[in-house]
């Protein structure tokens, strides 16, 4: 098969699997509109649905590696190969001593780094521009589902002071997920959408709101940044926007408890400071845990009993330290910092100010399609640098 079709096979595929997000969650969203959810955390869609965008993560991930090999050509992505060095001598301490489901857990958290691998030098401004009018289309869908919710959904997640729903998390099980797609959704709408109605509606009115009706914290931080980043380089002086941006931040902070009609949001941020602060130390250097700190051991121990207690961590960072090591967290890190270190534009910000944000509550390479979105970015931002 010549290269450039296994390159368009590879871009079809992860628009039809994004495109089939909100089916991953179809039975939970079914159960939580009809007042009919007993936890969040009880998996109610049947696996075979929610194993449908590994089988294709996996697809492209083999397509791409022939392509590689095809070509014979390797992403230049230093930091990246230090990251899988280490990681690898984790899961080597870790394989003898643990269940084989566990060590699954661990690799399956991986999948999206492999996907840049994968797709290195083959995403382009033309698959963006696919990808934003995708992207756009589901985020009325959720918005849409987000309004039902805020009316229908009863007080699963709380109400607030008029006694509607106080959380909506759209197609999403967990609210914050809504809100970093929504933020996901506006970051490809101000770059990759031509000037129009239709993006100033998504960037400036239907994310905004979207991420407030999802009443989370870290979404209205993050948004705060998208915004500020925007007066940031549009507007001047520069020095009388950042000053403005962080007394303005130092308020949105106080106030978030009211923004977000959530009394108890920083008990939520101090557990998981705790947490991170826990696993810290000599031994966390390398992790012979390999993929305890996952949500997929998590699920899968709840579920099925399988190993030994593993822990809630609720943040990428957390989630590596304790699966991979603080090694491969360092090397991860600088991965990132080396994608948009030659060209820090407003861009490169925005991707910045989103995902590492949710990096301190969510496990991003277990959020869909987010994880899929951080890495194909990514190779994006390689592509275009050299």
């Amino acid at each position: 098969m010549p290269v450039i079709s296994i390159s368009r096979l590879c871009k079809v595929l992860m628009l039809v699997v994004i495109a089939s997000t909100p089916l991953f969650n179809v039975f939970e969203i079914r159960a939580l509109n009809t007042g009919r959810l007993v936890s969040h955390a009880e998996v109610i869609t049947p696996p075979y649905i929610k194993l449908i965008k590994d089988c294709f993560l996996l697809a492209v991930i083999l397509l791409g590696f022939g392509r590689v090999l095809l070509r014979q050509r390797v992403a230049r992505a230093r930091f990246l190969g230090l990251f899988i060095f280490f990681a690898m001598i984790s899961f080597l301490l870790s394989v003898c001593n643990q269940s084989i489901w566990l060590t699954f857990a661990g690799i399956r958290c991986l999948l999206p780094l492999a996907v840049f691998l994968s797709v290195y030098g083959i995403i382009d401004i033309e698959f963006q521009v696919k990808l934003v009018r995708l992207l756009i289309t589901l985020l009325f869908i959720g918005f849409a589902l987000q309004v039902y919710q805020l009316f229908f959904a009863g007080d699963y997640f709380g109400t607030n002071l008029v006694g509607l729903s106080e959380r909506n998390p759209g197609f999403f099980i967990i609210p914050s997920s809504m809100a970093l797609f929504s933020l996901i959704v506006m970051y490809y709408a101000y770059h990759y959408h031509r000037y129009g109605r239709l993006r100033n509606l998504v960037v400036y009115f239907i994310g905004p709101l979207s991420v407030w009706l999802t009443g989370s914290g870290t979404g209205i931080i993050s948004l705060f940044l998208f915004i500020v980043t925007i007066a940031f380089f549009r507007m001047g002086p520069r020095w009388v926007v950042f000053t403005a941006g962080c007394g303005l931040l130092i308020l949105t902070l106080v106030f978030l408890p009211k923004l977000t009609s959530r009394d108890d949001i920083y008990t939520s941020l101090n557990t998981r400071f705790r947490i991170l602060r826990d696993v810290l130390g000599p031994g966390a250097l390398l992790s012979s845990r390999f993929g305890y700190g996952t949500n997929t051991a998590v699920l899968l121990k709840r579920t099925y009993n399988i190993g030994p207690q593993v822990l809630i961590t609720d943040c990428t960072f957390t989630a590596f330290i304790v699966s991979y090591g603080f090694v491969p967290l360092v090397f991860f890190v600088l991965f990132i910092a080396e994608s948009v270190r030659l060209n820090l534009r407003m861009t490169h910000v925005h991707f910045i100010a989103i995902f590492v944000t949710f990096m301190a509550t969510t496990i991003i390479f277990e959020s869909f399609p987010a994880n899929i979105i951080f890495s194909l970015n990514l190779a994006y931002f390689y592509k275009t640098r050299f």
